[in-house]
């Protein structure tokens, strides 16, 4: 039955390239569910196995599923927990040797006992090994870590069985961790650190602690340490759970090559980490995520202690709430050989961002971090010094829940790829910036709307005057390209699309191949097209796929 409530979630229609179904079928958080269409194209295709690629036996995932959740004693479905994996297709294809990963999920918080330890048992002895080469556990879903009533209740053996037969089948282990998201990103998912330790996750990354590499402290674990684990290279912390452990070891950095501290209220505690000597060097650092949460009454230089911190090899920073705690964190980066910046302010907090930190990235990503602005209105000048600011970057991102504007002059020449969510996106508008990016391959812009009309009920009230005094750039009479190398259009709007000025643009743009709108518009934009060039031009018209 289990097995035919996950076909039911199934894609009709399966690629036929064995690759393109494994890594669309393959992710950070994929399911059984999703594993389903990889059995399902060897079904198919029996002649295609041989085809599939080594990912496709990556990870061994072990899913649990429950017909009814509910309490009612007259309820005639089934309450108990059944655990589905992927195994048998693994072992039917000889591939064991592949699995680098075992996956443990549970989406929804249950009463009833987990009974994994059963289940590994049955697993081992099917096995008839253990296997070596696997060197990450995951535990997915916040129902193996929010445990119901029965798995708390005393002498519950079954996390210490489970976490037993997890040694048995798992010894070279070095990364265990969880997450509890629908979408993967750095983040585990916890804001607020759980106040009960969860036995099962305490159990197993305290049976594998001595030999981890990669860290999460996130939730409560017991340990009473001497050192911390001397091969670390990947670290994420949540502030609010390093205070609760006064007698934590210093934590080694000379290996340390990805570091996200959660949760800070006040200047980042850089003393839990090794010093050498009076400097606190990060010499191997690569990726560092900082998440301030609460504004200090008087904000310090950064990094605001005594001794000099040093990141020589950084080349990703993400930073949420930058002036929460330091005036400006971003300038202690200039020397940095960044390529990729991840920026989470609101727009009031531009004004204090030195934006000479775009200089030599290759990759921003600019986004709002709750949604709810500071303030009603914003002067469109703070975005416009965002875009003012030279940049070698290929890519650039503004997104999220709060619009930004379209930008009158852009510096960032060498874009080939940018996403926008804006106020209004007129074509004039559009086609003035398309036209300062030379080399620019796909744009994906979503705004409120295509009419100027809209502008003043913006949150840049004052971006009308500025967005009248552009030159008419689209005339219908002349087909001169803007653009020589755009090939993928997107346009979302969640109020009014001007689909004449859409197709004016496509019409401008000679090299686009690929042009998305929302579905209603579809059929239409085909057809405008289609009898402007009588044929003559091949263009996909796609629709934007459904949230």
């Amino acid at each position: 039955m289990y097995l035919s409530i996950l076909d039911s979630h199934l894609p009709r229609i399966l690629p036929m390239d064995a690759t393109k179904v494994t890594t669309e079928s393959i992710g950070p958080i994929s399911t059984i569910t999703d594993y389903k269409n990889i059995e399902r194209f060897v079904k198919t295709y029996p002649h295609r196995a041989k085809d599939l690629p080594d990912l496709a036996f990556s990870v061994l995932l072990m899913e649990c599923f429950v017909e009814c959740a509910c309490v009612d004693d007259g309820c005639p479905r089934s309450h108990e927990r059944r655990w589905v994996t992927n195994i048998e297709f693994i072992i039917f294809h000889g591939k064991l040797h592949l699995i680098k990963e075992f996956r443990l999920i549970a989406e929804s918080v249950y009463w009833k006992p987990l009974g994994l330890s059963v289940e590994l048992k049955r697993l081992a002895r099917h096995i008839g090994r253990s296997l070596p080469n696997v060197n990450r556990i995951l535990f997915l879903g916040v129902g193996l870590l929010e445990l119901g009533s029965g798995d708390k209740f005393v002498g519950n053996r079954d996390p210490k069985d489970t976490k037993r037969w997890i040694y048995i089948l798992f010894p070279r282990v070095s990364d265990v961790r969880y997450f509890t998201k629908s979408v993967w990103g750095p983040s585990p998912g916890y804001i607020t650190a759980p106040t009960d330790t969860n036995p099962l996750y305490n159990l197993t990354f305290s049976a594998y602690f001595s030999q981890l590499e990669h860290v999460q402290l996130h939730i409560p674990v017991s340990l009473d340490l001497s050192q911390f684990c001397v091969n670390l290279t990947s670290l994420s912390i949540n502030l609010e759970y390093v205070r609760c452990h006064k007698k934590l070891p210093a934590i080694p950095v000379r290996r340390l090559k990805v570091l996200h501290i959660w949760q800070i209220d006040d200047i980042v505690p850089w003393d839990i980490f090794e010093l050498s000597g009076r400097e606190l060097l990060f010499d191997t650092l690569d990726e560092l995520t900082l998440e301030f949460i609460v504004p200090i009454t008087n904000q310090v230089p950064f990094p605001g202690v005594s001794f000099d911190i040093r990141f020589p090899v950084l080349s990703v920073l993400r930073v949420y709430n930058s002036t929460f705690v330091y005036g400006d964190i971003f300038t202690h980066f200039l020397d940095s050989a960044l390529s990729e910046l991840r920026i989470m302010d609101d727009q009031w907090e531009f004004v204090d961002i030195d934006w000479r930190i775009l200089n030599s990235i290759q990759r921003l990503t600019v986004q709002h971090p709750t949604g709810e602005t500071a303030r009603a209105w914003y002067a469109s000048v703070i975005i416009q010094s965002l875009f003012d600011q030279p940049s070698s970057m290929t890519e650039a991102y503004l997104i999220g829940h709060v619009p930004y504007m379209l930008p009158v002059n852009i510096a960032w020449h060498n874009l080939a790829k940018l996403q926008l969510f804006v106020t209004h996106a007129d074509k004039d508008g559009i086609a003035n910036m398309v036209a300062q990016l030379p080399v620019l391959e796909e744009l994906a812009i979503e705004c409120e709307s295509m009419y100027l009309n809209d502008v003043g009920s913006s949150i840049y009230p004052d971006q009308r005057g500025t967005a009248e005094g552009l030159a008419i750039v689209v005339d219908e009479e002349d087909d001169s390209p803007i653009s020589d190398t755009l090939k993928c259009f997107k346009v979302q709007t969640q109020r009014e699309f001007d689909i004449y000025g859409f197709c004016d643009l496509v019409c401008r743009f000679p090299a686009v191949s690929v042009a998305v709108v929302i579905s209603y518009y579809v059929e239409s934009v085909e057809n405008m097209l289609n009898w402007h060039y009588q044929g003559g031009r091949q263009i996909s018209i796609q629709p934007y796929p459904e949230q």
